[in-house]
């Protein structure tokens, strides 16, 4: 397993820098970013990941990027826009009664040839635990 921290970020692209971490095991390589952007900067930050992420190899993008609602209008802003982004806009990741798609998974092309199902895991997720529920997405392997 190989770790990249974007901190510092000198060029003060996010308020919270991505993490990108790959997986090597038997000869099967992924790649993996997670982020969580500033709402207010929520087009922004996205736009920047884009341009510091990979794009060959299978390569998947996920965490709170707030892209959606008063944040990110995805009819607007087409960042990742080659990218498949598994978390639909008619999702909703957040246990507030806002309907959102603030959690996202967006795969490369390479990622989502092996893509198989992926969900949102709300059961015993309340307010008191997370106002997010859990995403999820499952890839069928190969090498």
């Amino acid at each position: 397993m190989e770790l990249k921290d974007f901190n510092p970020n000198s060029q003060d692209r996010w308020e919270r820098p991505p993490i990108e971490v790959t997986f090597n095991v038997d000869d099967y390589e992924l790649t993996v970013y997670n982020i969580h952007t500033k709402p207010d900067d929520a087009p922004q930050e996205i736009a920047s990941l884009e341009g510091a992420v990979k794009s060959s190899g299978n390569v998947i993008v996920l965490g709170d990027l707030n892209a959606d609602c008063s944040y990110y209008n995805p009819s607007v802003e087409h960042y990742f826009s080659s990218w498949n982004w598994i978390i639909k806009d008619t999702d909703d990741t957040t246990v507030a009664s806002t309907d959102c798609a603030y959690d996202r998974i967006i795969l490369n092309n390479d990622a989502y040839s092996e893509y198989s199902n992926y969900g949102i895991y709300k059961e015993g997720i309340v307010d008191g635990v997370s106002d997010h529920y859990l995403v999820w997405v499952e890839l069928n392997l190969s090498s």
